[in-house]
C-alpha cells in the first residue's frame, strides 16, 4: 500500500525476518539494505532479543545503537528511525516461546527509556527514536494484540501500527 504515500515520489519496501533478532538483521538485513540503498529506514527491532534472558537490556540497547550507526554512517542511509518496542500481553493460548510478561515488559520499558534518552541526549544527525502511540493503556493493548499476546491483530493493531510507521516516515521526510 506504499503507506499511502505518492507512488510517483516514494517507494516503500517492507521487510521482516520471522523470529528475527539483532544478529539475524546484521547478517541478512544489512546486506539487503546495501542492495536497496533506502533514504529512510524505520526499524522495529530488539523485541526477540529481550526475550532471551542471556541478553542484558544494556547489551540489546548497545546492539540497536550499533545497527543504527552502521546504517547511518557506513551505509549512508539519510535517516534512521528506531521504533519503541511494544509491550506483550499474557497469551490466551499456548505459544512456542513463552516468557514471563511482567519480566519482559519491564525490560521493554527499560530499553525504550535507554534508547529515548540516548537519542535525545546525543542528537546525532538524522538518527532518532520513534514513540508509538495508542498501544500503552491496558484497554488499547487488549484490542490491538492477537491471542498470542505478541503479534498485532489485523483489525485494530496493524492499522494503529501502520499509522504510526506512516507518521514516522512523513516526519522524517519533513526534517
Amino acid at each position: 500500500m506504499n503507506l499511502g504515500l505518492d507512488k510517483s515520489r516514494e517507494h516503500v519496501l517492507l521487510r521482516g525476518y520471522p523470529g528475527g533478532n539483532l544478529e539475524k538483521f546484521k547478517k541478512c538485513g544489512l546486506d539487503y539494505m546495501k542492495l536497496c540503498k533506502p533514504e529512510i529506514i524505520v526499524l522495529q527491532i530488539g523485541s526477540n532479543d529481550l526475550c532471551n534472558s542471556t541478553n542484558s537490556v544494556q547489551d540489546v540497547t548497545r546492539g540497536i545503537i550499533e545497527v543504527a550507526m552502521k546504517l547511518r554512517f557506513c551505509l549512508e542511509v539519510k535517516k534512521v528511525i528506531i521504533c519503541q518496542i511494544l509491550h506483550r500481553l499474557s497469551p490466551q493460548k499456548r505459544i512456542r516461546c513463552m516468557v514471563d510478561i511482567k519480566w519482559f515488559n519491564k525490560r521493554c520499558d527499560e530499553l525504550n527509556s535507554f534508547l529515548s534518552h540516548y537519542f535525545r541526549e546525543n542528537r546525532m544527525d538524522n538518527l532518532s527514536f520513534w514513540k508509538h502511540s495508542g498501544f500503552w493503556s491496558e484497554r488499547s493493548k487488549q484490542f490491538a494484540f492477537c491471542n498470542d499476546g505478541v503479534h498485532l491483530n489485523i483489525n485494530t493493531g496493524y492499522p494503529k501500527y501502520y499509522n504510526s510507521i506512516r507518521a514516522a516516515v512523513v516526519s522524517a521526510r519533513k526534517s
